[in-house]
């Protein structure tokens, strides 16, 4: 993988991770249930931490380089793969979410997110870039149980299951 693809695959990987964030938030502040708004706010600052180790790993990359390159907000999400969801991903109104649907909408994009890194992590050499591919992939993996975990809770008794009192970020 050539510096410019590895660049282009973290930015995107940086637009996901913050769009992420950004949507935990909103179901966070949607929800009703205490514990569960506690599980959203939790998926929201593992997603900054995703977000902080790509930043690092694209800072490391650039040293020395004098080429300009595209914002991360002008990277096309690449997690938004309307095909690959079970649920319409792209027309979807936050408004309109009971806190069982805004679990499956943050499991479906956990899934896709997985998928990403995996994706990414296949195109990128040995190395530190893989490392971290696979690395992130694993962290939606622990999230998408984390959901799931939450999704048995509600489906089965109503209740939001105890919230996570650790990370499943690797430090």
């Amino acid at each position: 993988m050539e510096i410019s693809d590895m660049v282009k695959a973290i930015h995107i990987a940086i637009g996901n991770e913050k769009g992420a964030c950004k949507r935990y938030l909103k179901f966070a502040k949607k929800t009703k249930d205490e514990k569960g708004r506690l599980v959203l706010l939790n998926l929201a600052l593992d997603e900054i931490g995703h977000l902080e180790k790509l930043e690092k790993h694209l800072y490391a990359l650039l040293e020395g380089k004098p080429w300009v390159l595209p914002k991360t907000d002008e990277a096309e999400p690449a997690v938004v793969d309307a095909g690959e969801a079970n649920v319409d991903l792209l027309n979807l109104n936050i408004e309109d979410l009971d806190d069982l649907k805004a679990l499956e909408v943050a499991l479906e994009y956990e899934i896709l997110a997985n998928k990403f890194y995996l994706r990414q992590a296949e195109k990128a050499e040995e190395g530190e870039l893989k490392s971290l591919f696979l690395s992130l992939a694993k962290e939606e993996e622990n999230h998408k149980k984390i959901i799931q975990a939450e999704i048995d809770a509600i489906s089965q008794n109503g209740f939001w299951f105890d919230y996570q009192e650790f990370s499943v970020e690797m430090e």
